[in-house]
């Protein structure tokens, strides 16, 4: 059996967090290991939790989304500190921030057969 997948919602409106925590804990495939409500506990928790997955909105208060997520997938030129594992390297002073969304995902997400395809620039 394939173990859940641990996600940590971050999210500062309660109805929004609690209603994407429902339908993702109705899944048993899923597991919410954590709710936050801002950037900085989301930082804290996704070191001290290891979700494999982060909902994150991008307007939170303290540090917004896209820095939370830059904090946390270490996404930059240099690693920062306590997420060396996580890091990838950009081109200094050319910042790029990598965003999916699913709709609907199907079984072949839940179960990782589906290939990611390239990601192209957007301008």
């Amino acid at each position: 059996m394939t173990p859940p997948i641990r996600v940590l919602i971050v999210d500062d409106d309660v109805p929004t967090r609690v209603g994407i925590s429902t339908i993702l804990s109705s899944d048993p495939g899923i597991v919410v290991v954590g709710e936050a409500d801002n950037g900085l506990d989301a930082c804290t928790m996704a070191v001290e939790l290891a979700p494999d997955l982060m909902v994150v909105d991008v307007q939170i208060p303290g540090i917004d989304g896209i820095e939370t997520t830059r904090r946390v997938t270490g996404l930059g030129p240099t690693s920062p500190k306590g997420f060396e594992k996580n890091w990838i390297q950009t081109v200094p002073g050319k910042a790029w921030f990598a965003g999916f969304r699913f709709y609907a995902p199907t079984e072949a997400y839940f179960d990782k057969s589906w290939p990611l395809p390239d990601i192209e620039m957007v301008k």
